[in-house]
C-alpha cells in the first residue's frame, strides 16, 4: 500500500512549528551577526538551519585536529572526520537517530573503547541498549532532565 502524502512527517512538523511566521533566510558566515536572532527565528528557515549545521561542523572538525583529537562529524548526507576517510558513513538518512548507532557501531569496529552518546530525546537511548545491551563501553547522556546511563 502506498500513501501519497504532500509532505513528509518531519517537514509537516517543520511547518506546524513555524506557524503564522513567514521564515526569514540567515547567511551562516564568521561574520554574521545572529546573537540578538530567537532561536527559533534563526532556525525557521531550512536554508539558514542547514548552513548553520554545515558551519559548525566545520568549526568543531577544526577545533578538534587543531586540539590532537579523533572526531567524526555528520551533517546532511556528509561525514567527515579528522583521522581517517569516513565515506562509508555518509548516509541520506533523514533521522539522525539511526545514523548515530552507526556511527557508534563503526566507532567500536575501528577499536574505540569508551562511546559518549548524547541525544535530545528515548529514541536514541532505545536503539543504542538494543545494539549495545551489554558492552561496558556506552555512555550515554541525555540532553534533558532525565537520568544517564553509564
Amino acid at each position: 500500500m502506498k500513501y501519497d502524502l504532500p509532505l513528509s512527517l518531519k517537514a509537516a512538523t517543520r511547518v506546524r512549528r513555524q506557524g503564522d511566521q513567514a521564515p526569514v533566510y540567515y547567511r551562516i558566515t564568521d561574520t554574521a551577526h545572529i546573537a540578538k536572532v530567537q532561536m527559533k527565528r534563526l532556525l525557521s528557515h531550512m536554508k539558514t538551519k542547514m548552513e548553520l549545521t554545515i558551519y559548525l561542523g566545520q568549526k568543531v572538525k577544526e577545533y578538534a585536529k587543531h586540539s590532537g583529537k579523533q572526531l567524526v562529524v555528520a551533517w546532511g548526507s556528509e561525514c567527515q572526520a579528522t583521522h581517517e576517510d569516513v565515506g562509508h558513513l555518509q548516509s541520506n538518512q533523514e533521522e539522525a537517530d539511526t545514523n548515530m548507532i552507526l556511527h557508534a557501531h563503526d566507532a567500536t569496529a575501528d577499536g574505540a573503547t569508551q562511546l559518549h552518546i548524547h541525544f535530545p530525546d528515548t529514541d536514541v537511548f532505545v536503539l543504542a541498549l538494543r545494539r549495545y545491551p551489554v558492552q561496558e563501553h556506552l555512555v550515554c547522556h541525555r540532553k534533558r532532565a532525565a537520568p544517564s546511563c553509564n
